[in-house]
């Protein structure tokens, strides 16, 4: 039998606390402040993955929309911040670990998907933060779920032959979707005002709109057109390609903020809690 194998922490201590009892009082803190809108048990969720003095507080807006239901499985898709490819990549580990705990990673029947081919890379997940943040979240209202972290990279036309392979889970899954919305200011070397927007908040707006709409190709669009930094824009576009295919009805935004509210200045990041 081999050896089962954990992938630790790469931002505990920076993104969120890498002390267990404060990083459980914090989550449950941002919890304790929201209130679940559905009446009816979610497929997907999509969440911010900045720090948690930035984004925490959405995150458990849509986090709490999932608390006490329970999944087969949760499936994450995040983007690739530190290496380039053109699909998805999924972790060879057995188990993740934060200060919470590990949790048991499954990610077997996605390896003998054909048409995309699913590949295993733990180097690319190492140091990623884009899934990883997540995980606390769900050790906190999902504790029992196994997860399946996926990694993507690419042009957004390669959304739906990731939504295809997706298609094909069985079971009662969760879907959860990281991402930060636009980038703006000259930390990032992105001015809104050229493109014709007056703010980054007002981009976004209109970002969420068209995912609330439900229109991929307006979303593919809109992001090419002005040359949107919103980081997990294909991982969206993804989750909105399988959301269709399925026929279920669109995403609903619960609320939205932006690091500038807590930072001041020209420099803003977006953060969005939308969930179906």
């Amino acid at each position: 039998m081999s050896q089962k194998t954990t992938r630790p922490p790469a931002v505990s201590g920076t993104f969120y606390p890498s002390d267990p009892e404060q990083l459980r009082a914090d989550i449950q803190g941002y919890l304790s402040g929201q209130k679940a809108e559905t009446k009816r048990k979610p497929k997907f969720l999509i969440v911010p993955h900045a720090g948690y003095y930035y984004s925490g507080e959405v995150a458990a807006a849509a986090f709490i929309e999932v608390a006490g239901y329970s999944y087969d499985q949760i499936f994450l898709l995040g983007p690739s911040h530190h290496y380039s490819f053109s699909g998805a990549l999924l972790d060879g580990a057995d188990f993740w670990e934060t200060p919470l705990g590990k949790v048991e990673i499954r990610s077997a029947k996605l390896l003998n998907a054909k048409s995309l081919g699913f590949a295993q890379n733990q180097a690319y997940h190492a140091p990623e933060h884009s899934l990883e943040v997540q995980i606390p979240f769900i050790q906190e209202v999902l504790p029992e779920a196994p997860i399946t972290p996926i990694l993507l990279s690419g042009g957004m036309g390669v959304a739906r032959a990731i939504a295809t392979e997706l298609e094909g889970l069985k079971g009662d899954n969760l879907i959860v979707v990281s991402t930060d919305f636009n980038h703006a200011g000259p930390r990032f070397g992105y001015e809104p005002e050229k493109e014709g927007w007056g703010t980054g908040t007002q981009l976004d707006e209109q970002a969420c709109r068209i995912i609330e709409g439900g229109d991929t190709g307006e979303f593919r669009d809109f992001n090419l057109k002005y040359q949107c930094t919103i980081c997990g824009n294909l991982p969206v576009l993804t989750a909105m390609l399988l959301a269709k295919s399925k026929g279920l009805e669109n995403f609903k935004l619960k609320t939205y903020s932006n690091s500038a509210a807590k930072t001041g200045g020209p420099d803003s990041v977006g953060y969005a809690a939308l969930y179906l």
